[in-house]
């Protein structure tokens, strides 16, 4: 019996430690432990995610996961519901990124080489709001295209 409680013990003094150095993780490698774990225990989540991956971004056509994978490494995606507010999000990161807005006009003149992206699918009822990120700053909808042909072409 004595035996028994020491493995007890000693398995939630593990799980503790785990869920601390968990809660202190910075946002990104925090989301990445939350994109495996999330879709096996919120099967709301999983169908969320799958159902945002899965929409076509009918000037490109082709879905927002080819588009946002293709050209990127650590992908991942995570849920989030906001129950008061009445939206659900799903949110992309991923690293890796090249972005060349130098031609752009009325923009800064900027070539992001190997960036972090971000994609916020903000959902509220049958309407889906996309916000996109460079290196944690949001970016307008001119760039936000500009992002999403890049990232699918290599380019």
């Amino acid at each position: 019996m004595r035996q028994f409680l020491k493995v007890v013990i000693g398995i939630v003094i593990l799980v503790g430690i785990c869920f601390g150095v968990y809660t202190v993780l910075p946002e990104y490698p925090h989301n990445m432990v939350k994109s495996f774990v999330q879709p096996v225990i919120d099967k709301q989540a999983k169908v969320r995610i799958d159902a945002v991956k899965n929409l076509v971004n009918k000037d490109l056509e082709a879905t927002y996961q080819k588009i946002l994978e293709s050209h990127t490494t650590s992908s991942f995606w995570i849920y989030d519901a906001n129950e008061a507010a009445g939206t659900e999000t799903v949110t992309f990161y991923a690293k890796g990124a090249h972005i060349n807005i130098k031609e752009v006009p009325d923009h800064e003149d900027h070539l992001y080489t190997s960036c972090g992206v971000k994609f916020e699918f903000v959902i509220s009822g049958k309407t889906v709001n996309i916000t996109a990120y460079i290196e944690k700053e949001p970016q307008d909808e001119v760039i936000k295209e500009v992002m999403f042909k890049q990232l699918l072409s290599g380019n």
